[in-house]
């Protein structure tokens, strides 16, 4: 049975929707189980048009540190572009990125298409190619006859965590050089054509990585499974601490009065204030004061606290002489007004 594994890369077309994906580069390994032969294969999609590519970056564990984003153009031969996240295309921009996209994509179908017929592939494995096959299906790949299968999913079924090709690549010990490619246990042989293009992040390198992901999974599964498990123990997370514990407050008593008691908090620390009562805990009125007694100047504490319970009044403030009121800059605000906060 002929296999084929597939690496995609595709990008954003500069200044437009995300839905503007476009492929500039394929790379695939056609394996026959059968003979036991590898056959590399690779294609890139040169347009004369700008699109944003995004790389991760890792460390020496395989774990993403950091994303890098670049404007190339194939077409060109320019790599590094600046960027500018708030460019936009214009209307007629965007109606031609519409039209060149939709001529990658096809091409790209077309190019997939006849590597399935051609090499009699019954089987088609991605690594988190969700968007992949979006991106085929819409070139007019038929995947009727074709089982695919996401190694991604496969080992995490296994181990229950979700690797990146990264991450799993550094724990299978997954090497390439101007040779050859794969791990201590078993390497395969790299055509003069594309010993520059074996590398992470391209679509050769990453269809490498994981055809041999997917033979040491297959043939050395235990092994692998305890890689895995190993690598989860030693680079697993430290729990959060958990949050500290809020005292319970303190247990009611006979020998504290009542009316000194808050019955929101259970706080004893009610304070009578100018008829009222008044508990600083809670920042809220038991009993309103009364407002024949408030006729006060903002310099008063109480008073100053009295204001803090009273939310949207502004300072400063005080009671007009003679008037049972607030000031709020020239206006008089009447007690019902102010009831109505306290409520």
């Amino acid at each position: 049975m002929n296999t084929l594994f597939l690496g995609l890369e595709w990008g954003y077309v500069y200044g437009s929707y995300k839905r503007h994906a476009i492929p500039y580069e394929a790379g695939s390994i056609i394996f026959s189980s059968d003979q036991e032969q590898v056959i590399l294969q690779g294609r890139q999609f040169p347009y004369d048009i700008d699109m944003v590519v995004r790389h991760n970056t890792t460390d020496e564990r395989g774990k993403t540190s950091g994303s890098t984003k670049r404007v190339v153009n194939l077409a060109t031969k320019e790599y590094q572009k600046p960027y500018d996240p708030a460019f936009k295309l214009s209307p007629d921009a965007k109606t031609r990125a519409k039209r060149i996209t939709g001529r990658a994509i096809a091409q790209l179908g077309s190019y997939i298409s006849s590597l399935l017929s051609r090499h009699a592939i019954r089987q088609l494995v991605v690594f988190g190619g969700n968007n992949d096959i979006i991106l085929l299906k819409k070139g007019g790949v038929r995947f009727d006859q074709i089982e695919i299968i996401d190694l991604q999913h496969l080992l995490r079924a296994a181990n229950g965590f979700r690797f990146s090709l990264d991450k799993i690549s550094y724990i299978v010990d997954f090497t390439a050089n101007a040779v050859s490619f794969g791990t201590d246990r078993k390497r395969y042989p790299v055509p003069a054509t594309y010993r520059h293009l074996v590398k992470p992040h391209r679509a050769i390198g990453d269809a490498c990585r994981i055809f041999t992901i997917d033979q040491e999974f297959q043939h050395w599964r235990d092994d692998v499974i305890s890689a895995c498990k190993a690598y989860i123990t030693k680079h697993k997370r430290p729990k959060k601490p958990a949050p500290p514990v809020q005292p319970a407050p303190p247990a009611a008593s006979a020998d504290i009065d009542p009316e000194r008691r808050c019955p929101r908090c259970q706080r004893p620390d009610v304070i009578p204030f100018k008829g009222g009562r008044w508990c600083p805990h809670c920042g809220r009125y038991l009993v309103l004061p009364d407002p024949s007694l408030c006729d006060t100047d903002q310099n008063d504490d109480r008073s100053m606290k009295l204001w803090r319970s009273w939310p949207n009044i502004p300072e400063p403030w005080h009671c007009q002489p003679g008037y049972n009121c607030i000031y709020d800059d020239g206006e008089c605000i009447s007690w019902d007004e102010i009831n109505k906060y306290l409520r």
